[in-house]
C-alpha cells in the first residue's frame, strides 16, 4: 500500500505501536448531515435517552444501567431510556434492571432499519455510549448531526468528537459518580441540552461525508497516474 488511513488518532498511535515503520493517516468517518439533522418536534412527556448499539459487554450500557438509580434520584424531571439494538447481553441487562429496580425505566425497541436510523435520533434528547473501547463511533456521529447532547466513555474516537464541557461530558473508565451527575444535569435542564445540542450539529458539520471524501480525493491527488497503476 502506497498509504495507509486510521480513522482516529487511537487507531493510528495502535497502529504505530505494531509496527513503527508504517505511517498512519488519520481521516475519520463522516456522517450524512443532511440526513442526519435536527428536527423540530412537541417536546417529549419524558426526557428521552438515546443507546444505539449491539447488546454485549464491550458496549458498556450495562453502566448506564448501574447508574440508572442514582439518576433516577437526582432527576426532578421524568425520562426514559430508548434503546436500539439486539444481542444475547440482554439477559444479563434485565437481571441487572430487575436487582437494581430500573426495568421501568428501559424500553427496548430491538433492531431499526438503518434507512430509519434518523428517527431514532431526531425524537430523542440526550445520545449516551460507554463503550469500553471505540474506533470513530458512526453513532456518535449521528447523534451529533440531529442536535443531541452527548455523554460518553473517555475512550478513542469518542475523545475526539465530544468536546467536555461543549456538546457533552466524557466518562473516565468506572466513574460512575462522573455517568450520573452528567446524566441528571442534562436531564434536569433543558437549556443546557439544548445549547449543547446546537454546539453537537456545528461540530457534526465539519465531519459531513463531502468534506471527508475531500481528505481522500487530496491523497489521491498526491500520486500521478503511474504510481497509482503500480499501486494497482
Amino acid at each position: 500500500a502506497a498509504w495507509r488511513t486510521v480513522c482516529s488518532r487511537e487507531l493510528k498511535r495502535l497502529g504505530e505501536q505494531a509496527d513503527p515503520t508504517v505511517e498512519f493517516k488519520v481521516i475519520p468517518n463522516g456522517v450524512e448531515t443532511r440526513r442526519f439533522r435536527p428536527l423540530d418536534r412537541p417536546a417529549n412527556p419524558r426526557v428521552k435517552l438515546l443507546f444505539i448499539g449491539r447488546l454485549i459487554p464491550r458496549k458498556g450500557f450495562q453502566r448506564v444501567v448501574q447508574a440508572l438509580p442514582r439518576v433516577k434520584a437526582l432527576a426532578h424531571t421524568p425520562f426514559e431510556v430508548e434503546v436500539v439494538g439486539t444481542g444475547a447481553f440482554r439477559l444479563e441487562l434485565d437481571e441487572i434492571a430487575t436487582e437494581t429496580g430500573v426495568s421501568d425505566l428501559i424500553h427496548y425497541v430491538g433492531t431499526v432499519p438503518y434507512d430509519d436510523l434518523e428517527k431514532a435520533y431526531q425524537y430523542a434528547d440526550i445520545f449516551v455510549l460507554t463503550s469500553l473501547s471505540e474506533g470513530m463511533p458512526s453513532v456518535i456521529l449521528e447523534a451529533m448531526g440531529c442536535g443531541l447532547p452527548i455523554v460518553a466513555s473517555a475512550v478513542g474516537g469518542n475523545n475526539e468528537l465530544v468536546q467536555e464541557g461543549e456538546n457533552g461530558f466524557l466518562v473516565d473508565e468506572n466513574d460512575e459518580n462522573k455517568l450520573v451527575e452528567a446524566l441528571a444535569r442534562l436531564i434536569n435542564d433543558d437549556k443546557l441540552r439544548q445549547k449543547m445540542g446546537a454546539r453537537s450539529r456545528d461540530l457534526a458539520l465539519k465531519f459531513d461525508w463531502r468534506e471527508i471524501m475531500e481528505k481522500y480525493n487530496k491523497m489521491y491527488k498526491q500520486f500521478d497516474d503511474g504510481e497509482i497503476n503500480k499501486i494497482r
